[in-house]
């Protein structure tokens, strides 16, 4: 794993690298044992995209990470937390929305409602595991859970599927 980023970032992101590194090598651990299948690519590096308008995106034999999860100082817990399981969320991607796919863009839901939830549970299940410290996956889970609950109370909510 490597990890790509511009110059001026290079100060901030180096500190952070064994956390980037441990998040991907427990990710891909953990999932090529929950799905029963190898991780498909040679290698797993990182590249932070300044003015990337998303979080992150998987790829093959690489994560693209905003620049707007890599803090310029140190990180807290949070911050940290976040970031792996953004990565553990397109982690499972390159199983599920990659290998094997939804077969039209109007299920994407369904892939992203999926690596969202089984991101929490690697991030719950890798936890104790990790070098250093990470926050309780479920809690962020539920907190999430509840947003979702809240947006889907509003009046710009829709079904699922016409």
């Amino acid at each position: 794993m490597s990890i790509y980023c511009r110059e001026s970032m290079h100060q901030f992101i180096e500190p952070q690298a064994h956390n980037f590194f441990e998040y991907h090598k427990r990710g891909i651990e953990y999932y090529e044992k929950c799905f029963g299948m190898a991780f498909m690519f040679q290698k797993c590096d990182i590249i932070v995209c300044p003015e990337y308008t998303i979080g992150a995106m998987e790829n093959p034999g690489a994560i693209t990470y905003s620049e707007r999860l890599c803090p310029r100082g140190p990180n807290t817990v949070a911050e940290l937390s976040r970031r792996g399981r953004v990565g553990m969320h397109e982690l499972a991607h390159m199983w599920f929305g990659d290998a094997v796919s939804i077969r039209w863009w109007n299920d994407t839901w369904l892939k992203e409602s999926f690596a969202d939830y089984v991101s929490y549970q690697c991030a719950h299940d890798t936890h104790d595991i990790m070098g250093f410290e990470n926050d309780n996956s479920m809690v962020n889970f539920l907190l999430r859970k509840c947003w979702g609950y809240e947006e889907d109370f509003q009046s710009t909510s829709h079904p699922i599927a016409a």
